[in-house]
């Protein structure tokens, strides 16, 4: 399903990095680490996800069907990162990640795994103390700096023959020793699901942002992996138009798409179907370089408008088949 709405917000970008998150779901520690599975005894009441390009908050009620309490590791899996540009939101810290359990804040251990080529370089990292999830503090958007020690990464302070055999391996590339490793970071806690009850879980955090950029004239006939439809098109022809028209006084011929995704099928590890979900996603804010051009919200429901700056959609037993994206197209102004 794909909605549109000709609100003006917008955005030149540079990079394309994509950006998945997932639903909550049972998990438990195993020898390779976190191990999502199935627990069927637990069954997802309710789940009302909010979608916007700076925040994304998770309500869920779960409900023990058993007679017993039961006791299991949750998990919460981010998008494997690489390391790239910083994303709007800044560097891929996911510091702000936050969790409630009926209202109580909830503490939780971090597992990042380093992945190149299929591998897993996670001990061998750490054994050159290198911290795996910012890329031995390596600085985004920046080449190291090797005359100011303030700048320089836990990779730069390496011996010689270390950085060499990172090269050798593949994990830092020859030019300028800059990671390549992927990240996979898992957020998980021991939870308590009280017998016969319903457990409120909250959690929210600020989402890396998937962005990209395109002249018009490549985007008329669809952006490639977004649910694009011939009335976007139109408003994108009909920007073009005006540009042409005002021979690019005040405007850019790019146009750009900010994404935020997120793996709704890793509900069916519960119960299913969902009883009750409700999607909100929020419009992006306008600012004095953007102009908004749509938001689209591609998803397997039908999706309504709320008010003014929100979107909205409910399903019942809802059983998800395929993720859900959000796409916010933007043009630049000067």
């Amino acid at each position: 399903m794909r909605t549109s709405t000709l609100i003006v917000l917008g955005l030149a970008l540079l990079a394309s990095i994509q950006s998945l998150y997932a639903n909550d779901s049972a998990a438990e520690v195993a020898a390779g680490g976190i191990q999502l599975r199935k627990e069927a005894r637990i069954s997802m009441e309710k789940e009302r996800l909010t979608v916007s390009l700076k925040k994304v908050t998770v309500e869920y009620e779960f409900l023990n069907t058993t007679d017993q309490d039961i006791e299991t590791e949750v998990a919460f899996p981010t998008p494997p990162y690489d390391f790239a540009y910083e994303n709007r939101n800044g560097a891929y810290v996911f510091s702000d990640f936050r969790i409630w359990a009926d209202d109580e804040e909830v503490k939780y251990q971090i597992e990042a795994k380093a992945k190149f080529n299929g591998a897993d370089y996670t001990e061998y990292l750490q054994r050159l103390g290198i911290e795996i999830h910012t890329f031995g503090h390596m600085q985004p958007l920046k080449l190291p700096i090797q005359d100011n020690p303030s700048e320089k990464s836990q990779i730069d302070e390496l011996p010689k023959d270390t950085k060499d055999e990172l090269t050798h391996i593949g994990l830092i590339e020859k030019e300028y020793g800059l990671p390549t490793w992927t990240v996979l970071r898992t957020y998980h806690w021991k939870q308590v699901f009280p017998a016969r009850k319903v457990l409120h879980i909250r959690h929210e955090y600020e989402p890396v942002v998937g962005i990209e950029s395109y002249l018009y004239k490549q985007v008329i006939g669809g952006i490639p992996n977004s649910c694009t439809d011939t009335s976007l098109e139109e408003s994108l022809r009909k920007a073009q138009e005006t540009y042409s028209k005002q021979g690019g006084t005040g405007k850019s011929d790019t146009v750009g798409a900010d994404w935020v995704k997120y793996i709704l099928t890793t509900a069916n590890n519960w119960t299913t179907p969902i009883k009750t979900f409700e999607l909100v996603v929020e419009d992006a804010t306008p600012d004095r370089y953007h102009k908004p051009i749509s938001t689209t919200v591609c998803w397997e429901g039908k999706v309504e408008r709320l008010d003014s700056s929100k979107w909205f959609a409910k399903r019942a037993n809802y059983v998800p088949t395929s993720e859900l994206a959000v796409y916010y197209f933007r043009e630049f102004i000067y």
